[in-house]
């Protein structure tokens, strides 16, 4: 239903460790991220984006509270997304967070922590992460998993026709799904119950945009890379990013090349 709306890009491929932290880091940061060797989690929760994040990016050029850009998730490893190490940055620039740290968390909860936050006041920038679809395929269950990716997206329809329900966000929202990672192919070590190899599987995954300034109607397979998500919503935003090594995606702008 939204793929007609806006931009779908088939193969983004995931630059960073295919797994949880890493890869939200590289969303949030449009930088590198990489932790082999460091302690295994939980440990690594506590370990910040090493350039500014969007929500400091952000704060920085407009002087916009704090409760203008948050992190939901149901997955505690998006701690520590909302601001980074780089000095001249950090927390005073970092965001609000809703992050859910028990163990068998649902993709509802963090739904309803959408809801609530925008009732809340308006939002400039959110970044929400849904981990049930993953829980699901790690248990290894094939119909659940499966089922699991289907509710979230039949929700993600719901979520937007919310947003263009709601006069302070309709026809000036834009929105943005992809995966932080995808899953083994068939023979490699568990096959689509896991991830976290270099495998072209776990490597490649997708982006969705859709709203005001997206092309709509685009499907395309070129190249792209997760380091140019967070460039690209920097420039739809309107404030400069100049840490990150990825670039804007102009093929899925309307005014782009």
């Amino acid at each position: 239903e939204l793929a007609p709306q806006g931009s779908l890009l088939t193969y983004m491929e995931v630059r960073a460790q295919t797994v949880t932290l890493p890869s939200h880091h590289v969303l949030v940061s449009g930088n590198y991220a990489d932790y082999s060797g460091t302690t295994p989690y939980p440990e690594r929760r506590n370990m910040g984006p090493r350039t500014p994040t969007l929500c400091e990016a952000y704060r920085a050029h407009s002087g916009a509270h704090a409760d203008s850009c948050w992190v939901v998730s149901n997955s505690d490893y998006l701690h520590d997304t909302i601001y980074g190490v780089m000095p001249g940055y950090g927390e005073p620039l970092g965001g609000s967070r809703s992050i859910f740290y028990d163990a068998d968390p649902n993709d509802q909860w963090s739904w309803d922590e959408v809801d609530t936050v925008l009732a809340g006041g308006e939002v400039d920038l959110m970044v929400v992460n849904l981990n049930e679809t993953d829980l699901e395929g790690h248990r290894a269950d094939w119909d659940t998993y499966t089922g699991a990716a289907a509710t979230a997206s039949e929700n993600l329809v719901g979520f937007w026709e919310r947003l263009q329900a709601d006069p302070v966000y309709q026809d000036n929202s834009v929105l943005i799904v992809t995966s932080d990672h995808g899953r083994h192919l068939e023979g490699v070590e568990t096959g689509w119950q896991g991830h976290g190899d270099e495998c072209a599987g776990c490597r490649n995954v997708f982006l969705l945009a859709l709203g005001p300034g997206i092309r709509e109607g685009l499907i395309s397979d070129m190249s792209c890379s997760f380091l140019d998500v967070a460039p690209t919503v920097a420039h739809l935003m309107g404030f400069p990013f100049p840490y990150s090594r990825g670039r804007v995606l102009t093929e899925i702008l309307e005014d782009g090349d």
